[in-house]
């Protein structure tokens, strides 16, 4: 591995050395997404520990510094069109959607956070997407991330049983060092206890598994008194919808929430 200031910085106390980083990802809140929030809540966890933090996103805003990258937009994963130079002890991109990473990987010292492999949902704006163009989409993104995370000092996972099953990673163990995925709880009051229920959130596509979880709801119902939430847009909502209504299973479809709706909802 090459010995980068990202390796140095680890021997010592994370809290008392000052770093540049810049924080790459496709998108930004209010743009809505997981690996968008991850990020945001990140950058400011790290600008609280007195870091000087640059999110470097094709939209977005937030109270730090922020570029934005000219970029064209494709379907999950922009295109970025003329980088801006950023000087930076550490460059940290966010993959699945790799284009904004692959470039980046020449800005040494740069740690990816691999959040997931690339998949493709089966329909797209109510569409059936064929499966020979989403297979070859997808054998791109691999070969994107591949030649991502050769060049990457360091590889964030989040589980360790993540990475070895995931047919990408596992090629990349020695690179890999866990960080869980955490919960700020000063933002999710204690409030008194509600009735019980199953709360999803996130798109309603196909490799979420939301059938999967709809159909086991109607076995789990049959036992116990436990109505299912679930929060979020997507291509498959209205057949999941169906799938709910034809199963019998008790649902409540939200739709997209506000972050404050949606805090209060759980």
């Amino acid at each position: 591995m090459k010995e980068h200031n990202v390796y140095r910085w680890r021997e010592g106390n994370p809290d008392q050395a000052q770093m540049k980083i810049v924080q790459i990802s496709p998108y930004f809140p209010p743009h809505v997404g997981g690996v968008e929030y991850h990020v945001k809540e990140l950058a400011e966890g790290l600008a609280e520990r007195g870091h000087q933090v640059t999110v470097a996103s094709s939209c977005g805003r937030w109270n730090g510094e922020i570029v934005i990258i000219p970029s064209i937009n494709l379907i999950y994963s922009p295109i970025p069109i003329k980088l801006p130079r950023l000087e930076a002890d550490i460059h940290h991109s966010h993959i699945p959607s790799p284009l904004f990473a692959f470039r980046f990987r020449h800005r040494a010292p740069h740690v990816v956070t691999y959040h997931n492999d690339v998949v493709l949902p089966d329909t797209f704006q109510g569409h059936a997407l064929p499966r020979r163009f989403s297979s070859a989409v997808e054998k791109a993104g691999e070969k994107l991330a591949r030649s991502i995370l050769d060049e990457a000092e360091m590889i964030v996972a989040t589980t360790m049983s993540y990475a070895r099953s995931s047919p990408v990673l596992q090629d990349y163990l020695d690179k890999v060092r866990v960080v869980p995925n955490a919960v700020d709880i000063s933002r999710y009051p204690q409030r008194k206890e509600k009735e019980n229920y199953v709360l999803y959130a996130g798109r309603m596509v196909g490799y979420k598994g939301v059938a999967t979880l709809i159909a086991a709801m109607k076995e789990v119902q049959k036992a116990v008194d436990l109505k299912l939430v679930l929060a979020g847009e997507g291509e498959d909502r209205r057949r999941l919808e169906e799938m709910a209504e034809r199963l019998r299973v008790q649902a409540r479809f939200t739709g997209r929430l506000e972050r404050r709706v949606f805090i209060d909802t759980i």
